[in-house]
């Protein structure tokens, strides 16, 4: 996977930085709480991700830790 088919999984965007950052474009307003990922891609490269999403009447708040081990 390149960084645009990570980014419509909602996994992470990239761009010519080293790091990798949410996708604003796919949070959700109805989203809440906590979500853990892990998956395996290809050239055992192994990802894994915790996200928090809260928001209040005006904003969404995401963070989002990532760990890709290759």
């Amino acid at each position: 996977m390149d960084a645009r088919s990570l980014a419509l999984y909602n996994s992470a965007s990239g761009y010519d930085g080293l790091l990798l950052s949410n996708n604003p474009a796919s949070l959700s307003k109805r989203a809440k709480g906590n979500t853990y990922s892990y998956f395996y891609l290809p050239a055992n490269i192994h990802f894994t991700g915790f996200q928090n999403v809260n928001h209040t009447n005006s904003e969404v708040r995401a963070y989002k830790i990532s760990f890709m081990n290759y």
